[in-house]
């Protein structure tokens, strides 16, 4: 079971980082939440911070945490999450997201923490964006 978790984020991690390999986009743009706004609201509120976080923190950090310093470990997961949302102008409010979930999760060693507060996030910049 173990292998089967860590093999479906992994793809999923594979599938969101390059999307072009299933001929789809790097995100939702503003159309598609228009037109699909209940898709469009379980995608970026309820999947993406699930996945996201047992993929970011779940996985990533808690391999690195193991190897390296936890706070070096949250600054390196933080600065591949924000990578792996694209090189933007919102890159560095990304970064200090996976600051802070990365924080969250260390101080209270719980995912579900840190996928309510990924879920609060998407949520306001969702219903902003609309």
């Amino acid at each position: 079971m173990k292998y089967y978790c860590v093999t479906m984020v992994g793809l999923f991690g594979i599938c969101y980082l390059f999307p072009q390999l299933l001929g789809g986009s790097s995100g939702m743009d503003v159309q598609t939440l228009r037109e699909f706004p209940t898709l469009a609201f379980i995608s970026i509120c309820v999947l993406a911070p699930t996945l996201e976080e047992l993929l970011f923190r779940g996985l990533i950090l808690d391999r690195l945490r193991r190897s390296i310093p936890v706070y070096l470990s949250i600054v390196l997961s933080a600065a591949i999450f924000a990578l792996m949302h694209g090189l933007r102008a919102s890159l560095f409010p990304i970064f200090t997201l996976g600051i802070a979930l990365g924080y969250l999760y260390h101080r209270y060693d719980s995912l579900y923490a840190c996928i309510l507060f990924h879920f609060i996030v998407n949520t306001i910049w969702y219903l902003i964006s609309r």
